[in-house]
């Protein structure tokens, strides 16, 4: 193949209306004129114009040392702190690799994820979008639609082979990242695990692939989960290490040196461009959180994010300015000289600010959590960050100093009301401007429902409609009830590692705390029904019924558990309410063929079972 690439750009309507016009690519300085949507490229339109992006830099990638095209490896760091890494000045690390990378590229030191859970920043990593655009706002309930082009599906089209480990199931293909990869290796069981897969085992299947692949240039993308809790990591970093969570750190940089290591002794290692980025961080206790998924502070959006090709990418180079995942689309897009996404306020092209041609101090990056929301029933959160400022919407708004309080431990709204009302009012502009993406949902099974808990994640979404177009000032505010939360993850940890009797007294403990959350019944009925505490178990899924009447997971539980009462009649009634409202339910349909199966209503389970409706 030829070492020269056309200019692409890539224009992807909103899925709004299938007669809604598209954006044709414009030359520099013209406005966009409309199109018709090219055809055969599945969801990548490919115009073979000029289209106007950031200056490229000195040397920008076309090819590498060798006159070849160049590689692209793409890691990902799940769950992983900024400032736990070396480069970003923690003393205690022990990444001596990721650390080299950033001494010999550039280092984003001011990055924020767009969301503090895997799957939505992950796909705003590998579309450029924001949650918003996309539409997948939580992990496990939606897949990327077809509106949105892949970092994949670029590559792909333009001769590159694509090929992904993926270490957590929280990224399964069903999820639909795998879109554009001629490999998605999302196959966690034959690693000994159905929920992740650990650092060393992930590189060696990129290993394999790579060491497979030599006739084309190769875009590899690597996930690895480890420093997402349970803390765990293997000898000798256990024991070296006080810190568990800086053990999984350490661990995770030998398997990217060990990877790294494999590319430097075939050579290719000075001819791929290395990309290493958080999805988002960890709490680890700071503001009263222990893991991730509900707060907008910066112990769970600062990620760690670098480039590294020496001759290429400049070498040494620290970058301050405010940076997103969000950005690495348009940004490699623009590096290789393909074009830009294009899709509202999404993500930028960063070359200004890696060749220091651009500052762009007055950046704003968006973030967002409708964990508390979904779940719990609580306030949405939002947040932007700039050079200067957080601010965070919620019932009581926050507004942080960045420059002066880093940790974001003192509230300012009240003293900066001006500041507050100029942020949330771009925050709004900036809402407004995004585009519609329609992800698609995903069902819900009782073995998805069991392994996204395995890893701390809820699979239900209890609080959802009862709360739905309340006043913000009206709702729960998060942050008003981070004792109560704290309390429930760790029940939730109990739960999943089979500590009943722990996990019974935490989870007692929070209901009577704050009976109003649909989903705190639910898990509490969950581990009675597990301790064989029927009686009781039914009485908690009714009083999250009744808080939130149309929620099929808690109807569904309640039905299986009349089922374990052999209280056959109503159970059956739980069940076909359920199926009439969600015929693709597979809980509530497995459950009720099992019953009717278990009284002799053989013909009309099988019926079920193939599909049929439920009445």
């Amino acid at each position: 193949m030829g070492s020269t690439r056309p200019r692409v750009c890539l224009h992807n309507p909103p899925v709004q209306t299938p007669s809604q016009p598209v954006h044709a690519c414009s030359p520099p300085g013209e406005g966009r004129s409309q199109g018709v949507w090219p055809t055969g490229l599945a969801s990548l339109a490919l115009v073979l114009a000029g289209c106007g992006g950031s200056p490229l830099l000195p040397g920008a990638l076309g090819e590498g040392q060798r006159g070849q095209p160049v590689n692209l490896l793409l890691v990902t760091l799940d769950t992983t702190r900024a400032d736990r890494l070396g480069c970003y000045g923690y003393g205690d690390a022990r990444t001596p690799n990721l650390d080299r990378l950033a001494r010999e590229g550039v280092l984003f030191t001011d990055a924020h994820a767009p969301a503090p859970l895997t799957l939505p920043s992950h796909a705003s990593m590998l579309t450029g979008a924001w949650p918003p655009e996309h539409g997948i706002r939580d992990n496990g309930r939606a897949a990327l639609g077809p509106g949105l082009a892949t970092l994949a599906e670029v590559y792909r089209d333009a001769g590159w082979r694509t090929g992904a480990v993926i270490s957590s199931f929280v990224l399964d293909g069903r999820y639909g990242l795998g879109r554009g990869f001629d490999w998605y290796q999302d196959d966690l069981a034959p690693d000994g695990g159905l929920e992740e897969r650990r650092a060393d085992r992930a590189v060696a299947h990129a290993r394999e692939w790579l060491a497979a692949e030599r006739e084309r240039p190769f875009m590899l993308w690597v996930h690895l989960f480890d420093p997402h809790a349970a803390y765990q990591a293997p000898q000798p970093f256990s024991g070296a290490l006080a810190d568990p969570y800086d053990a999984e750190v350490a661990f995770v940089d030998a398997a990217i040196g060990s990877l790294l290591d494999s590319l430097e002794e075939d050579g290719r290692l000075k001819d791929t461009l290395v990309v290493v980025v958080g999805d988002h961080g960890e709490a680890l206790g700071e503001h009263g959180e222990w893991t991730h998924s509900t707060f907008l502070y910066g112990s769970t959006l600062r990620v760690p994010f670098l480039m590294h090709l020496p001759g290429s990418i400049p070498s040494g180079r620290e970058v301050a300015s405010p940076v997103s995942p969000v950005d690495l689309m348009p940004t490699l897009l623009d590096l290789f000289g393909w074009g830009h996404p294009d899709h509202g306020p999404g993500g930028r092209s960063l070359l200004g600010l890696m060749s220091g041609t651009v500052e762009d101090g007055d950046r704003m990056l968006y973030a967002e959590s409708d964990y508390a929301r979904i779940h719990y029933g609580w306030a949405p959160l939002r947040a932007v960050t700039t050079a200067d400022w957080k601010y965070i919407r919620a019932p009581l708004p926050e507004l942080f100093d960045r420059r002066l309080d880093p940790g974001e431990e003192v509230n300012l709204a009240r003293e900066h009301p001006t500041v507050v009302a100029e942020l949330d009012a771009r925050l709004s502009a900036m809402e407004r401007s995004m585009g519609s993406y329609l992800a698609e949902a995903v069902p819900m099974d009782a073995e998805t429902a069991r392994r996204l808990a395995a890893m701390g994640y809820l699979a239900t979404g209890s609080g959802a409609v009862s709360r739905e177009g309340q006043d913000l000032l009206q709702q729960v505010d998060p942050k008003d009830r981070v004792d109560v939360l704290a309390l429930f993850q760790r029940g939730m940890e109990h739960l999943a590692a089979g500590r009943l009797p722990s996990a019974l007294e935490d989870l007692r403990a929070v209901v009577a705390q704050d009976g109003s959350a649909p989903a705190f019944h639910h898990q509490l009925a969950i581990a009675l029904a597990l301790s064989g505490k029927s009686e009781d178990a039914r009485r908690q899924l009714e009083a999250g019924l009744s808080l939130s009447p149309t929620d099929p997971d808690l109807r569904s539980d309640l039905g299986k558990v009349l089922l374990d009462m052999e209280r056959m009649d109503e159970a059956e009634a739980q069940f076909r309410i359920v199926l009439d409202g969600q015929p693709a339910h597979l809980h509530a349909r497995r459950n009720l063929v099992a019953l009717l199966r278990g009284v002799g209503r053989v013909q009309e389970a099988e019926r079920i079972a193939s599909g049929g409706s439920a009445r």
